[in-house]
């Protein structure tokens, strides 16, 4: 019945949060940064991201990470070096064309970004158009990009002067269009589930649909060569569409991949044919990039595969180069196509999914890639210093000394020595009974001893002994009638966020036999918990900020332990998931409506004095001395600092 409840509550959860450049000017353009929309809130540095596309011209591979884009020499294929980044884009990086001394992004919410790669160790933005939708794709051509924008469909831009992009005309796509390719005068646009649409861009001004091919899957990427066009239709595989003529496109092949083929790549033709094998980024581990020998277009047939994951994938020469959506960069020699094998790799930190901060480093939890620990004590220039892949995934992290405690879901309390950051070891393991969300540690000093409180979506609040940090030991459990998703621990009692069943309040300071005491049933769904005073001193009041998801931030009066009673509230303009309290201000993870900071001085009633609207879906915040560390899924690590005046 409990895994009834926790699938359930799984899925109420996810609901919540749920070419050439053309005639070009003299590359001497100056520098514009796309600026976040944001109030009292500052950035102060940006680290790690997924990696949705890559491009190769001659000896540079350019690389989405997150919101930037990363300019690498892969003249040594074994050993790419970065030359350069950008500073973090107006949005995430979705799609890449490279242009002369210039790339076109499509970075998702914030339209097409323009860079100038003119100097590869200093890239940076020189133009910058918001389209009405989310720029997915991008190709370009004769002093033109084309945009694939999501549900805005396929937007055309006059790119001749490059610090101004102009939207020249536009055509609305049935579907959402995920990747577009150019030959001459004609676009094949990939339109999700409207599958395959042709659209004559002759006329820029008005770009009119000639013709489409349905297909059975999602179309999320194109590659055309010769008369046919290659569309990785995510779980329908790669098909085979001929578009000799534009009008009337057919499918004439097909090849069902393994997992959701998401991208395509086919090598240039050969004497005015198609080329001989189609190259598919297919997804998850296990299924990787797929080799389709298509000298039959009717009949794709499989010759090679690799195992590792990857999301895009571009071809040049003997050269496959694959972004591996967690990990980064993977080149693979395809010069026998039945035997690709990795030669190079450049490593990523992937999504943000929960984030620590002490001693002037950062500790970064990522989707399916462990923990990575950064030097963050320049924040404007955070550098990975270490790396420990782990069962599961830290999805939330507490640092003490010269120790890091995960809850890491079906991974139970991990406990990991970063005395050494560079080598960090798993020295402690705890599999909780069900799946660990949360944590959070307290001493106590008759006997002296240090705890963990897990929150365990499946089974309640665990309490664990981590005083010898090597041998982790359940001491006491208290079970919850919600999901336990998070936990503070304030002055021997812990406060439980605990789904649908709101706060509960549970008397830890014997931690051998944790009770509960009093709870307050919240509107929605609490997430998280913040604690502020202590309700065992007698004096003063004690209150617990709940990330109430839909509802935003609730204030719960806990002084009496045994009746909590709700004082105020603040609707977040997106799902409150994570919440930090320090001093007179709760700093609040709003998935896609960022960070909010809302005044609780008067806990009655609390109001928005700062917001920082993020690239990604902010999940986790947490505070590091004057700093305010985010996790932001994809869009990575950031680094804030709230201050009136801030911009």
């Amino acid at each position: 019945m409990k895994r009834k409840l926790y699938l359930w509550a799984c899925l109420m959860v996810a609901l919540i949060l749920l070419g050439a450049a053309g005639p070009a000017a003299a590359i001497d353009d100056s520098p514009q940064q796309g600026a976040e929309q944001a109030w009292n809130v500052s950035y102060v540095g940006q680290f790690g991201g997924r990696s949705d596309t890559t491009a190769v011209r001659g000896n540079r591979a350019y690389l989405g990470v997150g919101p930037r884009l990363v300019i690498l020499d892969i003249s040594r294929r074994s050993n790419p070096v970065v030359l350069g980044q950008t500073l973090p884009l107006p949005g995430l990086v979705r799609g890449l064309a490279v242009g002369m001394g210039r790339v076109y992004v499509a970075a998702d919410s914030a339209g097409l970004s323009v860079v100038n790669v003119s100097d590869p160790a200093h890239p940076f933005q020189i133009g910058l158009l918001d389209t009405p939708g989310q720029a997915l794709g991008v190709a370009v051509g004769q002093g033109r990009a084309y945009i694939a924008d999501g549900e805005a469909g396929l937007r055309v831009v006059n790119i001749h002067r490059p610090a101004q992009p102009v939207e020249l005309g536009f055509y609305d796509t049935p579907g959402n269009a995920y990747g577009v390719a150019v030959t001459g005068r004609t676009a094949y646009v990939a339109d999700g589930l409207a599958g395959l649409r042709v659209v004559d861009v002759a006329n820029p001004e008005r770009p009119l649909e000639v013709g489409s091919c349905d297909t059975p899957g999602e179309a999320w990427g194109v590659a055309v060569a010769g008369p046919y066009a290659y569309i990785a239709d995510r779980d329908g595989g790669l098909r085979v569409v001929d578009v000799s003529d534009p009008a009337h496109p057919a499918e004439v092949g097909f090849y069902d991949t393994p997992d959701w083929a998401t991208s395509v790549a086919v090598p240039p033709p050969a004497r005015g044919k198609g080329g001989a094998y189609a190259y598919v980024a297919n997804g998850a581990t296990g299924a990787g990039l797929q080799v389709l020998d298509i000298s039959d277009p009717a009949h794709p047939l499989p010759v090679g595969s690799t195992m590792e994951s990857s999301s895009a994938v571009v071809v040049a020469g003997h050269y496959a180069y694959a972004a591996d959506w967690e990990n980064g960069l993977r080149i693979l020699d395809v010069s026998k196509p039945c035997q690709p094998r990795q030669v190079g790799f450049y490593h990523t930190s992937g999504s943000a999914v929960g984030v620590a901060g002490a001693g002037g480093r950062a500790y970064l939890s990522a989707w399916g890639e462990g923990l990575h620990i950064a030097d963050a004590s320049d924040p404007a220039h955070i550098v990975e210093i270490g790396s420990l892949e782990g069962q599961g995934w830290y999805k939330h992290m507490a640092v003490l000394e010269d120790h890091a405690y995960g809850a890491c879901g079906w991974g139970g309390l991990r406990v990991v020595d970063v005395a050494d950051p560079a080598h960090p070891a798993e020295v402690g393991i705890y599999t909780t009974p069900g799946h660990a969300e949360d944590l959070a540690l307290w001493t106590t000093d008759d006997p002296p001893g240090l705890y963990a409180a897990v929150a365990n979506a499946l089974e309640g609040l665990r309490v664990v002994d981590v005083s010898d940090p090597a041998v982790p030991v359940e001491v006491g459990a208290c079970d919850t009638p919600g999901q336990a998703f998070g936990v503070a621990v304030a002055g021997g009692y812990a406060y439980v966020a605990d789904n649908e069943a709101g706060l509960r309040v549970l008397y830890v300071a014997d931690p051998k036999h944790p009770v509960e005491l009093g709870s307050y049933d919240t509107p929605m769904h609490a997430l998280d918990v913040a604690v502020t005073g202590d309700p065992s001193a007698g004096s003063g009041r004690a209150y617990a900020y709940v990330a109430d998801g839909g509802s935003g931030l609730r204030i719960v009066d806990v002084s009496d332990s045994a009746h909590p009673f709700e004082v105020g509230h603040w609707t977040t303009p997106g799902p409150a998931i994570s919440v930090a309290v320090r001093g007179s201000y709760a700093y609040v993870a709003a998935g896609d409506g960022g960070l909010r900071v809302v005044d609780v001085s008067d806990p009655a009633t609390p109001r928005e004095v700062g917001y920082y609207d993020t690239q990604g879906w902010a999940q986790e915040v947490t505070l590091a001395g004057d700093d305010i560390y985010l996790a932001d899924d994809l869009g990575g690590l950031l680094i804030l600092r709230f201050g009136e005046g801030s911009q």
